[in-house]
């Protein structure tokens, strides 16, 4: 209750120093109260994750994305997976759980959706910037023509458009007469067999007047790159395949991380377009 003097000094005042006197909002009096409140506020918090992102922005900029640290890559990819979210966290956990950016993008689904903040529309949008970056890669070089003056020129050109992973996989990579670059199609992967490829379906994608050669880009990623009987067989049926809408295997390229065999140069290839399999297989010490 207001005491006789409080009263007449509340009378006296002007409609301002009322309304300041009688506000029940606790005054802020110290500058580090001050700096607490605003911290609290949305806005603060938008302008200080948006400051965040144009300083990871920068630094990609004016370093490049190979000298970035693993979980900045992480938290930049992020930035178009969650565009409203603080990444940081996240990319901190994402690193913590699969080491680094392509193990994350090659996880399960299921391994994902366990992280914190990921649901199915970033599983979406992993798997759309992926393909956006496979169809990128796959066709950049479209009407360029191809340098097959000598084997490593070429190994040197496919490994700058493929890194060899960690599961096995197969490439056609397409040209025109005068082996300028057409396309190039992913023929399988994982653990698929390779003797397995239809032809039917390997034609379809090949039937294209333009295309006159191709080559078969093969990975074994943890094994020697010396052709197995089934690489020998499926060649085999590719070279087939390829042979009844006139188009000419030029070579079948097997790759590792650090090895490369080349079925043309160490003559396999002619044995096979004559329909000697079992020459193919004694030159690589096949006795069956």
């Amino acid at each position: 209750m207001l005491s006789k003097e409080n009263l007449e000094e509340l009378l006296t005042m002007s409609d301002e120093e009322f309304a300041r006197k009688t506000s029940n909002t606790p005054k802020v009096k110290h500058k580090e109260e001050k700096e607490v409140i605003k911290s609290k506020s949305p806005q603060f918090s938008k302008n200080i994750h948006f400051a965040h992102r144009e300083r990871m922005r920068d630094k990609y900029l004016d370093t490049g994305f190979e000298n970035m640290l693993e979980h900045e890559k992480i938290e930049m990819f992020l930035f178009f997976l969650l565009p409203r979210k603080n990444t940081n966290e996240i990319a901190h956990v994402i690193k913590e759980r699969f080491g680094n950016l392509n193990n994350f993008l090659n996880a399960r689904p299921a391994d994902i959706l366990e992280v914190t903040g990921l649901g199915k529309n970033s599983l979406v949008g992993i798997d759309f910037l992926k393909k956006v970056s496979s169809s990128y890669h796959l066709n950049k070089d479209v009407g360029i023509t191809v340098d097959l003056s000598t084997s490593k020129n070429f190994i040197d050109y496919i490994k700058s458009k493929h890194i060899v992973g960690d599961n096995e996989e197969f490439f056609c990579f397409c040209m025109n007469a005068y082996y300028k670059f057409i396309k190039e199609f992913k023929i399988t992967s994982e653990h698929s067999e390779f003797i397995e490829i239809s032809k039917r379906s390997f034609i379809k994608k090949v039937a294209d007047p333009d295309i006159k050669h191709v080559v078969i880009i093969h990975t074994h990623p943890k094994g020697s790159v010396k052709p197995s009987r089934m690489d020998l067989k499926s060649t085999l049926n590719l070279i087939e395949a390829c042979s009844s809408i006139g188009i000419d295997v030029y070579d079948h390229f097997i790759l590792s991380r650090t090895e490369s065999f080349s079925m043309r140069n160490e003559k396999i290839l002619d044995h096979l377009k004559n329909n000697d399999l079992v020459r193919a297989k004694e030159l690589l010490g096949y006795f069956d």
